[in-house]
C-alpha cells in the first residue's frame, strides 16, 4: 500500500471559541480502547511527560469514530485522534480541523477470517461480505480499496458497517461476515486463540 500514503492517525481539535478546556487539563478521545497506533497517549501519562508540562490529561475511548466526533460536535472532547478518512467529516462541515498527522500506510490494519474459513486468498473475497466499523471509516476504506486495487470496483466487495472492533469480531465469529477489517494486533490475539487468522496485512 506505499503508493498510496494515507494518514491513519490525525489529530483533530474543535474550531469552536471557546471549546478547548483550560490548559492545564485536555479531554482526550479515541476511537477504540485497544488500537496500537493511540497508545502513545497512555505512555505520555504512564511515563508523566503531561504532568512535567503541568498537562492533566483524560482519555476517553468510544466504540467507533461516530461516536467520538459527536462528542467533539457536543464539546465534551479537546483532541481527537482518528484516521485520514475521517477528514471527510470536516469536508461536511464538522467544526473540526486536522492539526497533525503522525502515521503514514495504514500497516496496522489487516483482513481476517475465521480460523476455519475456506478462504485462503485475497482473490477470493470478491463477492463476500466484509465486516468493517463504518463505510467511511479506515477499516471499511481498506475494504472498498482492496476491491478497487483487485479491479473488481467499488461493489467487488460488500462491506458490512457493523460499528467497532469488538463489533467486527464478534460478526466474524458468528458467521455473519466473511471476513473482517481488523486491527493487526487484535488478528494477532485472535489468532494465538485459534479463533482467526490473518488473511493479509495492509502493510
Amino acid at each position: 500500500m506505499h503508493s498510496l500514503r494515507f494518514a491513519t492517525a490525525l489529530v483533530f481539535s474543535l474550531l469552536a471559541a471557546g471549546a478547548a478546556a483550560a490548559t492545564d487539563r485536555l479531554r482526550v478521545g479515541k476511537p477504540e480502547a485497544r488500537a496500537f497506533d493511540f497508545v502513545p497517549v497512555e505512555i505520555g501519562t504512564e511515563k508523566g511527560i503531561f504532568a512535567r508540562h503541568d498537562i492533566e490529561l483524560e482519555t476517553i475511548a468510544f466504540g467507533g469514530a461516530a461516536m467520538m466526533h459527536q462528542a467533539m460536535t457536543g464539546g465534551n472532547l479537546d483532541i481527537a485522534l482518528g484516521s485520514g478518512p475521517e477528514m471527510g467529516a470536516l469536508a461536511k462541515g464538522a467544526p473540526e480541523k486536522a492539526v497533525a498527522a503522525f502515521f503514514g500506510a495504514p500497516m496496522n490494519i489487516s483482513i481476517i477470517v475465521r480460523a476455519d474459513s475456506p478462504i485462503a486468498t485475497v482473490e477470493e473475497l470478491r463477492g463476500k461480505t466484509v465486516g468493517a466499523g463504518s463505510l467511511n471509516s479506515l477499516t471499511g476504506w481498506v475494504a472498498a480499496e482492496t476491491s478497487r486495487r483487485q479491479g473488481w470496483g467499488p461493489d467487488g466487495i460488500k462491506i458490512a458497517p457493523v460499528g467497532s472492533r469488538a463489533g467486527i469480531t464478534a460478526q466474524l465469529l458468528s458467521g455473519n461476515v466473511d471476513a473482517g477489517v481488523d486491527g493487526t494486533e487484535d488478528a494477532y490475539m485472535l489468532e494465538a486463540a485459534g479463533k482467526a487468522r490473518i488473511l493479509i496485512r495492509m502493510g
